[in-house]
C-alpha cells in the first residue's frame, strides 16, 4: 500500500514503461547509418562523386586486398602454384562471391612489378567486389583466399573499418562492465553499504537504456549523426557524472536523515540543495555537449548524443531517486544505522588554507610551474585509421605486411581526377594528360605516378618523340647509306652499259645476217648441183643397165665428185664458223645488257621508295613544338607564339617544298629512266628469244651439212673406185653405180632440210641486226639517264643529311620529350587496357594514381596535395583542359580535409563551448574574474593533461602521437565533466556565505569551510569518473585509452588546482566580503 500512497510511483511506473518500449524500440545498432563523409565543399568528397561516376560497373565497389607472405623469405613455387589455384578459384567462383575484377601477377609484366615485393616474400592479389555486407564479405573472402602453405590475410579501407567497429563494440561490452564493477566497489567504500551502489546503478543503467534507445531511433529515423564511439562516450559520461550526482544526493540525503528528518521530508531537502547543483552542473554539461551539434563534421556531431543521454539522466536522477529514497529512506544505507554528516577532507582543506595565506604567490607559483608545460606542444596528429585496429588482427596485419614489404604509400594510394565536357581518348589531350605526369613525378615527396600515358609509372619510349626521332634519325641514315649505295650502283651499271660495245656487236650481228645469208644461198645452189649430178647418176645407172657405156660421162663424173666433195667440206666449215663465233659473242652482250637492265630496274625502284619515305618521315608538327615549350614552363605572349609558329611553319614548308619538288624531279626523270629501261629488256628479250630459235635452226643445219660431208667422203672414195673399176667389168660398174645412186640420193634429201635450216638462220640474223640497230640508241638515252639520276641521288643524299642534322638537333632540345600518339594507334589493343583502366565510361574523365614516398596518413604529407593540385592546375592552364574539373582523393586528401575540418570545427566547437559555459558560471558565481579563473584552470588542466599523454602513449602505448580526434574528445570530456566540481565548491560557498545571514562574513573560514565539506564529495566523484573513464582502457581503441587518459590527468590536476585557485581568486575578487 505504501508503493500506492507514495506520489513518487508514478515516476517509477513512467521510467519502469520508458524502459520497457526503450529496449522493445531499439534499433540494431548494426543498421544503423550515418553521412560519414566531410562536406561537399572539400575535394575529398568532390573526389568519391567523381569516383562514383568513373565506372558504372565498379560504382559503390569495395576493394579488397589478399597478402600472402612467406615472413622473410622469398615465396617458394609451390607456394606460387597455391596462389594461382586459389586466383583461379576465385576467377571461377566470382559472381559467388560478388567478384567484378581480380587484378594479378597473371594479367601482365606490368601487374607482376606492382603486386610481388622487392624480396619477393609478399604478393598480392586486389579484388572488387560489389556488396553492401562487408561482415559477410569479410567472413567469406577470408576463408576463399587462404591458400596452401603459405600464410593469408585480407585487408582494405572497409575491411579495417570494420574491425575498427568491432574492436569499439567489444571494448565498450568490456568497458561497461568494468565500469559497472568499478562503481559498485566504490560506492560501497563511500556509502559503506551494497543497497546505495544498486540503486545508484539503477538508476544511471535506466538513463543510459533510454537515453541509449532515443539517440540509436533518431539515428534510424531522423538522420542523427553517429559514429562508432557515440555509445562509449554516452556510456562512459552517464555512469561517470551519474554516479558523481549520486553521491551528492545520497549525501545531502543522508546528512538530512542526520539531522532528525524523516524519509520524506529529508528526500525533498535533498532535492532541494542537492538537485539544485545536480542541476546547475548537469545542465552545464548539457550545453557544453549540446553546441556538438553545430559541429560539421560528423564524427563530432556525433558526441550531440551525450547531450540527450545527459537530459534523460537529470530527468532520471530528479524523479527516480525520490522514489527510492521514500521507499527505502534509513534502509538505503544497510547496514549502516548511524548517519553523521560526511567527513571534511583534509586535503583539500590543507591546499586552502596554503592558497589562502599567499594567494598572489600561490597563483603566481602555479602559472609558472604549469603554463609552460601547457604550451608544450604535442606534436602533429595521427590520421590513420588503422591505428585503432590491434596488430594482431588479420586485416591489421595484412596491413603492415603492405607498408613494410612495399612502402607506405602503396598501402593508401592518392587518386587525381580530371574530368572535361569531351572525351579524352585523342592525341592532344593524351599529350596533356602526360605532361602532367612527368610534373607530378618533379615533386620530391611522389614515389610513382601512373596514368593513362604511363600505366606503370614508366614512360613507354616508342610514344616519345625523342625515341621516334631516333627511329627517324636513325632511318635517315640508312636512307643515306643506301643512296650512296644505289649511286654507286647507278654509276657501276652505268660503267657497265658504257663498257658493253653494243655498236660492235650491231656490226657483228650485221655480219653475221650477211653471211647467213651467202649461205642460204650457197645452200641452194648446192641443192641444185646435187640435184643435176643425182639425175646424170640416174642416167648412167640407167644405161648400164640397157648395155650401154659413155666413157665421156664416166669421166665427167670422174671429175665432178672431187669438186662436189670439196664444196661440201667447205660449207661444213663456214656453218660451224658462224655458229660458233657470231652467236656466241651476241649471246654475251645480251646477258650483260640483260643484268644491266634488271640491276637499274631494282635500284630505280628503292630510290623511288627511299624518296617517298623520307619525304614522310621528315614531317613535323610546329604545334606541338610550342606546346612542349609552354608545358616546359616559358612563359610566351600569343604574339609570340605566333612569331614562332608561322617561322617554324615557313621553315617547314620550305623544307617540304623541296622534298616534294625533289621527289617530283627525281620520280620524272626515274620513270623517263625506267621506260628506256622497260624498252632496253624488252627487245634484248625478243632477241634472246631469237637467238635461241635460230641456234635451234642452225645446230640443225650444222647437223645436217656435218652428215653430209660424212657422206660425201664415203661417196667419193666409193664413186673412185667404182669407176676405176668400170672398165674390168660391167657388172662391177652396175654395183657401184647402184651404189653411188644411193648415196646421191641420200645427200639431196640431206641439202633440202640444208637449205631450208639455212634460209630460217638467214632471216633470224637479219631479224637480229635490224633489233641491234635501234638498241644502240636506246643504250646511248640509257647510258645518258642513269648518268643524271646519280646526280640527282647525289643531291637527295645531300638533303637527307641535312634533314639528319635537323633531326638530330631537334632530339636534343626539350620539344623531344613530348608524348605523341598517332590516332590510328589509340584505340588499337595493345593500348585498350590503359583505356578501360585510367578513363571512365564515357572517356570524359581520367584518373591518375600517385603513390608518395613516405606515411600518407601523416599531416607532413597532406601538405603535398596543394602541391599535387597547384601542379595539376599549372599543367592544364593554356590547353584544351583548362577548364577542367580536378579533385584529388585517397587517404592522404581525406586526411588533409579531416585535418582541415577538425581544426576548424574544434575551434568553433570550444569557442561555443568556453562561451556557454562562461555564461553559466557567471549566472551562478556573480563574479566574471572567478568564472575567467575556472575556465582558465579548465584549460590549463586540459593542455597540461594532453601533453603528458603524448609523453605518456610514447612511453606505455608504443604510439609517438595522439590520434586526430583525442584532442577534441578529451577538451569536451574533461571542461564539460570538470566544471562540475568547480560548481560544486562555488554553489556551496554561496550556500555558507547565505547561512552566515550576515552582510559581512569571514571569507577565508568560509572558504576553508566550503572547501573542506565539498572536497570528500569532489574527490568521490573524480576517483568515480577517473575509474569510469579508466574502463575505456582494456577495449584496445587507441582514442579510447587516449581520451581516458588525459581525461584521468586532467581530473587529477583539477582535484590539486581547484582547492588552490578558487579559493586564492575568491579572496582577491569578492569585495563583499572580508
Amino acid at each position: 500500500m505504501a508503493f500506492f500512497k507514495n506520489k513518487h510511483s508514478i515516476w517509477f511506473i513512467f521510467w519502469l514503461a520508458l524502459l520497457s518500449l526503450a529496449i522493445f524500440a531499439m534499433p540494431d545498432e548494426s543498421s544503423l547509418k550515418s553521412d560519414q563523409s566531410v562536406p561537399d565543399t572539400y575535394q575529398s568528397t568532390q573526389a568519391d562523386k567523381l569516383a562514383n561516376q568513373f565506372s558504372k560497373k565498379d560504382r559503390g565497389a569495395k576493394t579488397v586486398i589478399a597478402v600472402y607472405n612467406n615472413g622473410k623469405d622469398p615465396l617458394v613455387a609451390d607456394q606460387n602454384k597455391a596462389i594461382d589455384a586459389t586466383v583461379t578459384s576465385l576467377k571461377a567462383n566470382a559472381d559467388k562471391y560478388h567478384i567484378t575484377g581480380i587484378t594479378d601477377i597473371s594479367d601482365g609484366a606490368e601487374e607482376k612489378s606492382q603486386l610481388v615485393s622487392k624480396d619477393k616474400s609478399t604478393r598480392l592479389v586486389q579484388l572488387t567486389v560489389k556488396t553492401d555486407d562487408i561482415p559477410k564479405m569479410k567472413q567469406t573472402l577470408a576463408r576463399a583466399t587462404k591458400a596452401e602453405h603459405v600464410a593469408s590475410y585480407i585487408t582494405g579501407s572497409d575491411i579495417l573499418d570494420q574491425d575498427f567497429g568491432d574492436a569499439t563494440s567489444k571494448g565498450i561490452a568490456k568497458t561497461e562492465v568494468i565500469a559497472i564493477i568499478f562503481i559498485f566497489i566504490v560506492l560501497i567504500f563511500v556509502f559503506k553499504s551494497p543497497i546505495t551502489p544498486l540503486l545508484s546503478l539503477a538508476t544511471v543503467g535506466v538513463s543510459a537504456i533510454v537515453g541509449i534507445s532515443l539517440v540509436y531511433n533518431m539515428v534510424k529515423y531522423f538522420g542523427l549523426a553517429y559514429s562508432d564511439l557515440t555509445e562509449a562516450f554516452i556510456i562512459i559520461v552517464l555512469f561517470g557524472i551519474g554516479t558523481d550526482y549520486n553521491i551528492l544526493l545520497y549525501n545531502e540525503f543522508r546528512s538530512s536523515l542526520s539531522q532528525g528528518l524523516d524519509k520524506i521530508k529529508a528526500a525533498r531537502e535533498a532535492v532541494r540543495v542537492g538537485g539544485r547543483t545536480i542541476l546547475y552542473a548537469g545542465l552545464s554539461v548539457l550545453i557544453g555537449m549540446g553546441t556538438l551539434y553545430f559541429s560539421d563534421f560528423y564524427l563530432y556531431k556525433s558526441a550531440f548524443g551525450i547531450a540527450i543521454g545527459v537530459a534523460v539522466l537529470l530527468a532520471v536522477l530528479l524523479t527516480l531517486n525520490p522514489f527510492f529514497m521514500t521507499i527505502f529512506g534509513e534502509k538505503m544505507f544497510w547496514p549502516k544505522k548511524n548517519f553523521e554528516e560526511e567527513g571534511e577532507s583534509r586535503i583539500w582543506h590543507f591546499f586552502a588554507k596554503t592558497s589562502l595565506a599567499r594567494p598572489f604567490v600561490a597563483l603566481g607559483i602555479l602559472v609558472i610551474m604549469l603554463v609552460p608545460v601547457a604550451m608544450q606542444t604535442h606534436g602533429d596528429l595521427n590520421y590513420d585509421s588503422a591505428v585503432e585496429v590491434s596488430d594482431q588482427t588479420p586485416s591489421k596485419h595484412g596491413y603492415n605486411l603492405i607498408q613494410e614489404h612495399f612502402s607506405k604509400g602503396m598501402a593508401a594510394s592518392t587518386s587525381i581526377y580530371i574530368k572535361t565536357n569531351k572525351t579524352l581518348d585523342n592525341q592532344n589531350d593524351l599529350r596533356v594528360i602526360d605532361q602532367i605526369t612527368q610534373n607530378l613525378k618533379t615533386i620530391d615527396s611522389v614515389d610513382k605516378v601512373m596514368s593513362l600515358t604511363q600505366p606503370i609509372g614508366k614512360k613507354i619510349a616508342d610514344l616519345y618523340v625523342k625515341n621516334q626521332l631516333s627511329d627517324v634519325s636513325v632511318g635517315l641514315g640508312d636512307a643515306t647509306k643506301g643512296l650512296n649505295q644505289i649511286k654507286g650502283g647507278l654509276g657501276s651499271a652505268k660503267n657497265e652499259l658504257d663498257g658493253t660495245d653494243v655498236t660492235g656487236t650491231a656490226a657483228s650481228v650485221s655480219d653475221l645476217a650477211t653471211g647467213s645469208a651467202e649461205v642460204a644461198t650457197g645452200a641452194a645452189a648446192l641443192q641444185s648441183g646435187i640435184g643435176q649430178i643425182t639425175a646424170n647418176i640416174r642416167d648412167l645407172n640407167s644405161q648400164l643397165a640397157t648395155g650401154t657405156s659413155d666413157n665421156g660421162q664416166i669421166q665427167q663424173l670422174m671429175t665432178a665428185l672431187p669438186e662436189l666433195n670439196q664444196a661440201i667440206t667447205n660449207l661444213n666449215d663456214q656453218v660451224s664458223a658462224v655458229n660458233s663465233n657470231g652467236n656466241d659473242a651476241i649471246q654475251q652482250n645480251l646477258s650483260k645488257i640483260n643484268t644491266a637492265t634488271a640491276a637499274i630496274g631494282t635500284q630505280l625502284q628503292t630510290i623511288n621508295n627511299t624518296v617517298e619515305s623520307i619525304t614522310k618521315e621528315t614531317a613535323v608538327d610546329a604545334n606541338a613544338i610550342i606546346d612542349t615549350i609552354k608545358q616546359s614552363g616559358v612563359v610566351i605572349s600569343a604574339d609570340q607564339e605566333r612569331t614562332i609558329h608561322d617561322s617554324i611553319s615557313n621553315v617547314l614548308k620550305k623544307r617540304q617544298d623541296a622534298m616534294t619538288n625533289l621527289q617530283s624531279t627525281v620520280g620524272s626523270s626515274l620513270g623517263a629512266i625506267a621506260q628506256s629501261t622497260e624498252t632496253i629488256g624488252t627487245s634484248d628479250q625478243a632477241l634472246a628469244d631469237n637467238i635461241t630459235g635460230l641456234n635451234s635452226a642452225t645446230e640443225q643445219m650444222q647437223s645436217a651439212v656435218s652428215d653430209l660431208a660424212t657422206q660425201a667422203n664415203q661417196l667419193l672414195p666409193a664413186s673412185t673406185s667404182a669407176i676405176s673399176q668400170l672398165t674390168d667389168g660391167m657388172t662391177t660398174l652396175k654395183s657401184g653405180a647402184g651404189q653411188l645412186t644411193q648415196a646421191l640420193d641420200e645427200v639431196d634429201s640431206q641439202t633440202g632440210a640444208l637449205t631450208s635450216g639455212a634460209q630460217q638462220v638467214a632471216s633470224g640474223n637479219a631479224q637480229i641486226a635490224t633489233g641491234f640497230g635501234g638498241m644502240v640508241n636506246q643504250t646511248k638515252t640509257l647510258s645518258q639517264g642513269l648518268a643524271d639520276s646519280n646526280s640527282g641521288l647525289a643531291t637527295v643524299s645531300s638533303g637527307t643529311q641535312d634533314v639528319n642534322k635537323y633531326v638530330a638537333a631537334l632530339q636534343k632540345s626539350t620539344s623531344s620529350e613530348s608524348f605523341y600518339m598517332p590516332e590510328d594507334e589509340i584505340h588499337k589493343s595493345t593500348f585498350k587496357s590503359s583505356l578501360d583502366t585510367y578513363l571512365s565510361d564515357d572517356k570524359k574523365m581520367t584518373t591518375l594514381t600517385v603513390y608518395l614516398k613516405g606515411d600518407p596518413t601523416t599531416v607532413a604529407a597532406t601538405k603535398e596535395i596543394e602541391n599535387l593540385n597547384a601542379v595539376v592546375k599549372a599543367s592544364i592552364a593554356g590547353t584544351d583542359l583548362k577548364d577542367a574539373t580536378v579533385a584529388i582523393g585517397g587517404t592522404t586528401s581525406s586526411t588533409k580535409d579531416l585535418n582541415s575540418l577538425a581544426t576548424k570545427d574544434f575551434l568553433k566547437t570550444a569557442v561555443i563551448m568556453l562561451v556557454v559555459i562562461m555564461l553559466a558560471l557567471l549566472f551562478i558565481t556573480r563574479s566574471f574574474w572567478q568564472s575567467v579563473a575556472i575556465v582558465g584552470t579548465l584549460l590549463i588542466s586540459y593542455y597540461v593533461s594532453l601533453n603528458v599523454v603524448h609523453w605518456l602513449s610514447e612511453a606505455l602505448l608504443g604510439q609517438h602521437t595522439l590520434t586526430w580526434n583525442t584532442p577534441f574528445f578529451s577538451f569536451v570530456m574533461l571542461i564539460a565533466l570538470g566544471v562540475d566540481y568547480t560548481i560544486f565548491l562555488m554553489l556551496k560557498y554561496r550556500d555558507e556565505v547565505a547561512l552566515g545571514g550576515k552582510p559581512q562574513v569571514n571569507v577565508t573560514q568560509t572558504i576553508l569551510k566550503s572547501v573542506a565539506m565539498i572536497g570528500t564529495v569532489v574527490i568521490s566523484a573524480a576517483v568515480i569518473l577517473a575509474g569510469t573513464f579508466a574502463a575505456l582502457i582494456p577495449s584496445g581503441v587507441v582514442t579510447l585509452i587516449q581520451v581516458a587518459l588525459v581525461v584521468i590527468v586532467g581530473l587529477i590536476l583539477l582535484v590539486i588546482l581547484i582547492p588552490l585557485v578558487l579559493p586564492a581568486v575568491i579572496k582577491l575578487t569578492d569585495g563583499r566580503l572580508k
